[in-house]
């Protein structure tokens, strides 16, 4: 490969070489000089048109006011009317994810599970619904008693949105709580580097207790730390484990 590069630079340099304008010239006659040439004005590279962005369609806002208003009863208490409100939020733009988060949430609330189930899974076919549907539909089954369930959902969740630190640690807990410490430790590693990207000191520093603690209980099961890694299935878990996830 380094040698494919070195050559192509060479094939640039040497077309750039024969295109280039002669630099050496036949003397002037006696008592006859030239004038440099001045170089040709340069011209003015036009402004690039910015795209306008996507207005939002009149059913979105519509579906958006109807959700805020729904979320409002529901808070108060209201869970008939806001039950209408959310079903003519979603009835008014289908595809309009957050109508059928606060549905899921008020039919879960109220006890339905099963229809609270089959809403955010609608919703995580949504374009722009599915790693928040993903964890909705997390928690619910984890609280159901279906923990396997559960936690691949919330690892789907943070396939889509690797950098959501509270899906993260909500992980690490379900991870702690299964005993699954290579996994949990997996999950702090990758904390510890995102707080450290951002600067957040302490949080670095809880992440890297985090750490330190699950190593212990990981053991031989920690693919950074274990003396054997023949393989490439335990070289390649070593290698996301130093990295972070």
């Amino acid at each position: 490969m380094r040698r494919w590069w070195a050559y192509s630079a060479l094939v640039l340099l040497f077309s750039a070489e024969l295109r280039a304008a002669p630099t050496g010239r036949f003397p002037d006659p006696p008592g006859k000089t030239t004038a440099p040439s001045s170089p040709p004005a340069a011209k003015p590279v036009p402004a690039p048109t910015p795209v306008p962005p996507v207005a939002e369609s009149w059913a979105t806002r519509s579906a958006r006011t109807l959700t805020q208003q729904a979320d409002a009863l529901a808070a108060r208490g209201e869970f008939a009317r806001a039950l209408t409100v959310y079903n003519q939020a979603v009835v008014m733009d289908p595809s309009f994810a957050p109508g059928y988060f606060g549905l899921g949430k008020l039919r879960q609330r109220q006890g339905d599970l099963r229809e609270a189930e089959r809403i955010y899974t609608r919703a995580a076919r949504l374009r722009n619904g599915g790693a928040k549907a993903f964890e909705l539909r997390a928690r619910l089954r984890y609280v159901s008693g279906r923990q396997r369930e559960a936690i691949l959902d919330l690892a789907e969740s943070l396939r889509l949105e690797p950098e959501d630190i509270p899906r993260l640690e909500l992980a690490s807990q379900w991870y702690v709580a299964q005993q699954a410490w290579p996994a949990a430790l997996a999950v702090w590693r990758r904390l510890l580097s995102i707080y450290r990207e951002q600067d957040q000191a302490d949080s670095a520093r809880r992440a890297q207790i985090q750490v330190q603690a699950l190593t212990l209980l990981a053991g031989e099961t920690d693919p950074v730390t274990a003396t054997s890694h023949s393989g490439w299935v335990p070289r390649a878990l070593r290698h996301i484990s130093l990295r972070g996830g």
